[in-house]
């Protein structure tokens, strides 16, 4: 009897591990779902350790349809699953069990915060890319500025003095030299 209360809480810390993980990473399914599996498969009867988890982890999936790394969510739902079967079978002890969701779990979190800082580089890079671009076009703007008051100045000052001296040479209202 001791065994199997044993196990039971073994396999609901497993249980709550995974949750404080989620829910740091935002991503946890509704108190009802795990209150529901709670009541369906006790965690005292090692018989339906299976039942359990995959009661979890349903909850689990229902409740992170928009978090970000699905692929690693279900990769540690299959592997918890695995550790249940084992330990429903006798294959493994609980603490065995603990010992391996904590190393997977472990790993989850690492993976997703490699990601996450992944991310962020690269929206800095974006983001510096913008910057440079932004600042780019200004000073292209400016200078496109510089050159059409230089050009307007031009113009205001009349045409340039005539090659030779006896014949008169004019610009019209665009600038262009000619005779007048």
């Amino acid at each position: 009897m001791k065994r199997l209360i044993a196990i039971g809480l073994a396999i609901t810390l497993i249980y709550m591990c995974a949750a404080a993980a989620l829910a740091l990473m935002g991503a946890w399914p509704t108190h009802a779902a795990s209150a529901d599996c709670d009541a369906r498969f006790p965690a005292s009867n090692i018989k339906v350790a299976v039942a359990r988890m995959q009661c979890f982890n349903d909850a689990l999936e229902s409740g992170t349809l928009g978090y970000v790394n699905q692929d690693l969510l279900a990769s540690f739902m299959a592997y918890r699953m695995a550790i249940a079967e084992q330990i429903q079978y006798g294959k493994i002890t609980v603490l065995q069990g603990k010992a391996l969701a904590a190393e997977k779990w472990s790993q989850i979190l690492s993976e997703a915060e490699r990601r996450g800082n992944e991310t962020q580089a690269v929206q800095a890079q974006r983001e510096a890319i913008r910057a440079q671009a932004a600042q780019a076009a200004e000073a292209n703007r400016q200078a496109m500025y510089r050159q059409m008051v230089v050009t307007g100045a031009q113009l205001m000052q009349g045409p340039p003095p005539s090659p030779s001296a006896g014949t008169p040479v004019c610009a019209d209202l665009f600038g262009t030299l000619g005779p007048c």
